[in-house]
């Protein structure tokens, strides 16, 4: 049986920065033939071969992990896929079984066929939407280029402009959609089959085919980009040297104006590189990233300078945060389970915890900044914030946990699971207090100021007495609350409940404020200043909002995946957390 794995990486390009991966989705009875992102990064679709005969396209969301739509077919997918401009359609190289091909194009919200181009006459492997969304231009082994009408499917031209035998391996369109850039592969063998490498570079006018310039870059051309202002040539080319056995690898810089050659940077690897494409231009065409064969990621600057190097030995995405009482370090977990430490002013990894058979946890820290808690495959774990030791192991019958927390005068710690409900212990003899059973569904937890209760957050928000267990009181009526937090003086309760940002009177239950989350249904977080004047939310977007009437003050943009929003104790900084391991620190001074 084959099985397939699609990972999604994110590496951060400056120094000291952690870098994360994450599976985002598994194909248990199928191989992977090809993979894209589309052009706005937050959906991955891949194609995938199902026996001899049949295809299935998959959209994959990346930050969640899940199918969004699955498009099945009798078609086998000969091409990797190209997006449209907006991301609205999608286009694969298709063949049936007698050999006949079209170029499909798909609806990628429906999964809808828009559109048969006919292709001929072979099957091209490579496939290139023009910037403007109106041309489709394809090519095959044969070093035929075929431009096709996106929308009608109509062939508007065809042109052969490289040598026999030379095949056709990267297609790149000019920003203003008027030019294309074709590259070539040319490898022979002679009497001792000693290889012998070619390539070529020409770029023609997309209407006429008429060649503007051509170069002979004596390689194999990998791929072409040109850069985001349309100034620059990025040329991947390789070659093996087989009196060494080894390969080389070179990304070179062409004037887009005349071809002519800016500069070459060579990259260290003498191993084949496994992917398509290991060059990449930043979108202020100043800076470009490469990647080696020995799965090293380096940011170049257009001189030849190299700016970083990230080498890509830990992933890591983002499962809890929480903030040092002093304001002075964040401590944040990962779904591969370790816990890191970092200064909030550098951004700097100052410690990094690792214990086996962790995985996702929460994280806590204690009130007097020298603890942090987690969970572990035993239970509760309480770390020395300093020295990164264990001090404590609690033991818990469901190690699952959905919240930790200490009191606010860290005279208690309590923990939520799924089985136990709550478990109070007294946080400096480490006995337990108390046990809170049954209460529900639930997924957080917040303390008030004054110790003497806990609101948990499910499909209402109930409030327990800590000294004896009872349920003191209901907010809410029946609606999923993910997110909760007090005000300072304990009076009130802001919660992300289902596609409103409520507020209730703790003592009353009424409802103070009531709000739309934002641009999603689904609020997922909510967090309210120290001072109790801000109500900050996420919910597709980050908003900041009068917590006593409910207008919006500002609206944050840069992070709108964010599911995680927690205030600095001092009020001056915001924490913004994403799945995909960013976290965005935001300054409320101003």
């Amino acid at each position: 049986m084959v099985a397939s794995s699609i990972i999604v990486c994110s590496y951060q390009v400056v120094d000291d920065a952690e870098n994360w991966c994450k599976t985002i989705g598994e194909t248990p009875d199928s191989s992977i033939q090809s993979l894209a992102f589309d052009p706005s990064g937050k959906t991955v679709v891949t194609g995938l071969k199902i026996g001899l005969e049949k295809g299935e396209i998959i959209l994959w969301d990346v930050s969640k992990g899940v199918q969004n739509l699955v498009i099945q077919t009798d078609l086998n997918l000969m091409s990797n896929p190209t997006w449209s401009p907006d991301g609205q359609k999608l286009a694969y190289t298709t063949s049936d079984r007698a050999g006949n091909g079209t170029i499909q194009i798909w609806n990628s919200r429906d999964g809808s066929i828009l559109q048969h181009v006919k292709a001929v006459p072979y099957l091209p492997d490579i496939l290139s939407w023009s910037p403007d969304g109106s041309t489709i231009a394809g090519s095959d082994f044969s070093g035929l280029i075929t431009l096709w009408d996106a929308l009608s499917g109509d062939e508007l031209s065809f042109h052969r402009i490289f040598p026999q035998q030379h095949a056709v391996s990267s297609l790149a369109w000019s920003p203003d959609s008027t030019e294309l850039l074709a590259g070539s592969r040319y490898i022979s063998c002679a009497e001792n089959c000693s290889p012998t490498f070619d390539g070529k570079i020409v770029l023609i006018d997309a209407q006429s085919g008429a060649q503007r310039w051509q170069i002979d870059a004596g390689q194999v051309i990998d791929s072409l980009e040109i850069s985001p202002d349309g100034t620059l040539l990025l040329a991947e080319v390789s070659w093996y040297r087989s009196e060494v056995s080894q390969y080389h690898h070179e990304v070179r810089l062409y004037r887009m104006s005349d071809g002519s050659l800016v500069r070459t940077v060579t990259l260290a690897s003498t191993s084949q590189i496994e992917a398509s494409k290991h060059a990449f231009w930043f979108p202020d065409s100043q800076r470009l990233l490469t990647l080696n064969g020995e799965g090293n990621l380096a940011v170049w600057d257009t001189s030849g300078a190299k700016r970083s190097e990230v080498h890509l030995e830990e992933y890591v995405q983002l499962f809890g945060l929480a903030w040092s009482p002093d304001s002075t370090r964040l401590v944040t977990s990962s779904y591969q389970g370790t816990i890191f430490v970092w200064n909030n002013a550098t951004g700097q990894l100052l410690r990094k915890f690792e214990g086996e058979g962790m995985g996702a946890s929460p994280v806590a820290w204690s009130a007097d900044g020298k603890q942090i808690a987690s969970s572990g495959s035993q239970g509760v774990i309480i770390w020395d914030e300093a020295t990164g030791k264990r001090q404590q192991v609690l033991a818990v019958s469901n190690t699952t946990l959905y919240d930790l927390s200490w009191s606010a005068d860290g005279r208690y710690f309590a923990a939520l699971s799924p089985d136990d409900g709550i478990t109070l212990w007294d946080a400096h003899s480490w006995l337990v207090l108390k046990t809170i059973n049954k209460i529900g569904y639930a997924v957080a937890m917040a303390w008030s100021p004054d110790g003497k209760t806990l609101a948990t957050a499910g499909m209402n928000v109930i409030l327990w007495d800590t000294t004896s267990g009872e349920q003191v009181g209901v907010l809410g009526q029946d609606t999923a609350t993910d997110s909760i937090a007090w005000s300072p003086d304990g009076s009130k309760i802001a919660a992300a409940s289902g596609g409103w940002l409520v507020i209730w009177d703790v003592k009353t239950g009424q409802d103070l404020l009531q709000a739309t989350s934002g641009q999603s249904y689904y609020a997922q977080s909510v967090a309210l200043s120290p001072d109790g004047q801000i109500l900050a939310s996420a919910a597709g977007e980050l908003i900041l909002r009068d917590a006593r009437n409910g207008e919006i003050l500002q609206t944050l943009e840069g992070h709108s995946d964010a599911d995680q929003l927690v205030f600095s104790p001092d009020g001056k900084t915001l924490a913004s957390g994403s799945y995909d391991g960013t976290v965005v620190l935001w300054d409320m001074t101003h």
